[in-house]
């Protein structure tokens, strides 16, 4: 399955996906994350948003993995508010927002530019500093990202 989305053949990943429950294999939380990670690359939030309501519905819990890909695919789709929503989900969960999630909602804020996304990175840069500390917040601040940032904040 990892071969035809790395070759960017994500229907026949999804048919490959559909054919291990079919064949009585259902596919783990790691299988779904493969195809979702193709259809972030893709910046494709509609299959985003379908994958994961099948999974839920395979009563399989989203990941960290799986919550860092859907923010990275909305922050491609140049979609920061369900960026936003996705992350604050994730939180909801009880999954821990960790330099990824940070570092990709950061890049989205750089992407945005202008005042608001000055505005919205001070809040988004408090926020982390204080939910983040030791390595993850070194790590992050001393990202491309964070630089970025911090000359539009």
């Amino acid at each position: 399955m990892k071969a035809c989305v790395d070759a960017g053949r994500l229907r026949d990943a999804d048919r490959l996906l559909q054919r291990m429950a079919a064949a009585g294999c259902p596919p783990d939380v790691r299988a779904y994350n493969i195809l979702l990670a193709g259809h972030s690359r893709a910046a494709n939030p509609t299959a985003m948003g379908r994958l994961l309501q099948r999974m839920q519905g395979a009563g399989l819990a989203p990941s960290a993995v799986t919550w860092n890909t859907l923010v990275d695919g909305y922050v491609r789709a140049r979609d920061l508010g369900a960026a936003k929503r996705c992350a604050a989900q994730a939180a909801d969960a009880g999954a821990a927002l960790d330099v990824w999630t940070y570092s990709t909602l950061i890049k989205g804020y750089v992407q945005v530019g202008g005042r608001a996304g000055g505005r919205e990175l001070e809040c988004m840069q408090a926020d982390m500093e204080a939910s983040c500390s030791g390595c993850c917040l070194v790590v992050l601040r001393g990202s491309q990202a964070w630089q970025q940032a911090s000359k539009i904040a």
